[in-house]
């Protein structure tokens, strides 16, 4: 079904999942959306998955951001590098330096 979709119908389906993610909270999504981002190729797309991962992220998810901040692609580490913050708040910062 996706092969059939034209590419900007693709984009405007991930944007509506994104934005939907993001207005209900969905707990157990970051470890997705971290996946998703870097194949977001449209910066409005990246912008709606990172806010929807701002949106879900948890506490729980603090394990997962970590290693996420080793991640090869720059846009991950830095969706993981906000997420990080907003789940663990200030204990956030001994993650973040180098």
């Amino acid at each position: 079904v996706l092969e059939a979709i034209t590419s900007g119908e693709q984009d405007r389906i991930l944007f509506a999942v994104f934005k939907t993610i993001e207005h209900e909270q969905m707990a157990g999504m970051a470890d997705n959306l971290l996946r998703a981002i870097p194949h977001c190729t449209e910066g409005y797309l990246q912008q709606a998955a990172v806010g929807a991962l701002l949106a879900c992220v948890r506490e729980d998810d603090a394990e997962l951001l970590r290693e996420s901040l080793q991640d090869e692609n720059l846009s991950r580490r830095a969706a993981a590098c906000r997420a990080l913050e907003k789940a663990i708040g200030k204990n956030a910062g001994k993650d973040l330096r180098p």
